[in-house]
């Protein structure tokens, strides 16, 4: 029974590896603009409208057919295409491919293609290899085994953590959780790596980064944003070079401790044994990481920092508690001014259907929202059976759309 604990515990902190809170560190060596303190919006979070920070909504209608259908939503935006998974789009929402193949041969994956980047005129993925397609999705023959040989001497062993593949203008960037970040070109040799924090010595019980709404990397204009817990930084990459941009601060009593981290097989094995007396609440799992708040991703505008949160609950079904809400932390980067908001993000006071939660990113200065059909017709149907008069962009929308299609993206553009 404790062994399913332990595997709902290890998916369900997955997303604790982007914790903004976890040491106690010094921020000496920065000034004051580079620090964003977000205890306050942390401890006083608030109602906020949407329109207090978007101006204008406008959709995008990602293309339904027997090639392009969505089971679930893990979406990467670039300048000219959106990716879900492996599955292509440009950038108004029209089905471009899909790439790779589920299999044993030597150009598909044995549990298919799940990451996958694009650099001029070809796709690439990695799984338990690089292979690169052509703009029909088909492989070129360029493949590169990762694990084994000659390849994994280079890689030092790592390319069992990757935790996220990434397209940084020529580059194939690659994080291996939790210290290095990899560098290749398209012919897959490693051209640089970086060291972004000390070398942990992890064993397969910690939490390993997955989850849908977990982001390491974003873009931001031409740079990618790569968020590091370890340390508390924001780092912007660009052409190889990785530059500390910003230190997340939070007082003490709200970080999570640091044996999260390096003892958290230990964790586990004191909280089997209070599970089993009947104490798991008093396990020093609980204790040290509880109601304390983590980040799941960052993401950056020409404006503005958000900070996608959640709070920490451990075990919440078996100690018969409520599951940790969550919430976005705003800063506006010309003000100063750092907000947290209440549950499920910003009050939709502009489109009326209640909240606005940007869990999938922002990219062009705005943020995105992502719906399925049948939630919109759902919300129009509610708003005319309590005679509420339905949002005319919404009442549109619905006119070129299908229950059973893929999701809406709903972009709310950001003041300037």
């Amino acid at each position: 029974m404790f062994n399913q604990i332990i595997n709902k515990i290890t998916l369900v902190s997955s997303v604790f590896v982007f914790i903004s809170c976890n040491v106690n560190k010094s921020h000496d060596g920065y000034i004051q603009d580079d620090i964003v303190d977000i205890t306050g919006a942390v401890n006083s979070r608030e109602k906020i409208k949407l329109s207090e920070i978007v101006d204008s909504i406008s959709f995008i209608i990602l293309e339904t057919n027997d090639r392009s259908t969505i089971g679930t939503i893990k979406t990467v935006f670039k300048s000219d295409y959106i990716f879900n998974y492996n599955i292509c789009f440009d950038k108004n929402g029209k089905y471009q491919n899909s790439v790779g193949t589920k299999g044993r041969g030597p150009f598909e994956e044995p549990f298919g293609v799940t990451k996958v980047a694009r650099i001029n005129d070809c796709y690439y993925s990695l799984g338990s290899k690089f292979i690169e397609y052509g703009l029909d999705g088909k492989p070129t023959g360029n493949v590169r085994v990762l694990h084994g040989g000659k390849e994994n001497t280079i890689a030092e062993g790592r390319f069992s953590r990757i935790s996220e593949f990434f397209q940084q203008g020529k580059t194939l960037l690659l994080y291996s959780f939790p210290d290095t970040l990899f560098f290749f070109n398209t012919d897959f040799d490693l051209a640089n790596s970086a060291s972004v924090a000390e070398p942990i010595n992890i064993d397969h019980y910690t939490p390993s980064p997955k989850g849908r709404l977990t982001r390491f990397m974003t873009d931001y204009n031409d740079t990618t944003v790569f968020y590091n817990y370890i340390n508390d930084t924001i780092y912007h990459i660009a052409e190889e070079r990785i530059t500390p941009s910003r230190v997340v601060k939070i007082d003490l009593e709200y970080r999570i401790h640091k044996d999260y981290f390096y003892k958290f097989k230990e964790l586990l094995i004191d909280a089997e044994r209070a599970w089993s007396a009947g104490r798991l609440d008093q396990c020093r799992l609980v204790k040290i990481s509880d109601n304390r708040p983590l980040c799941m991703a960052v993401y950056e505008t020409s404006r503005y920092l958000f900070f996608i949160m959640t709070t920490v609950i451990n075990f919440p079904n078996q100690r018969g508690i409520e599951k940790g809400d969550i919430y976005v932390i705003y800063h506006d980067k010309s003000k100063g001014i750092t907000r947290g908001s209440l549950a499920n993000g910003f009050y939709d006071d502009i489109l009326g259907m209640e909240h606005f939660m940007p869990l999938y990113g922002a990219f062009d200065d705005k943020i995105v929202k992502i719906v399925w059909p049948y939630e919109i017709f759902d919300h129009i149907k509610k708003c005319r059976e309590n005679n509420v008069v339905e949002n005319p962009l919404l009442l549109d929308i619905s006119k070129n759309i299908k229950e059973n299609g893929n999701p809406i993206l709903i972009l709310g553009h950001l003041k300037r």
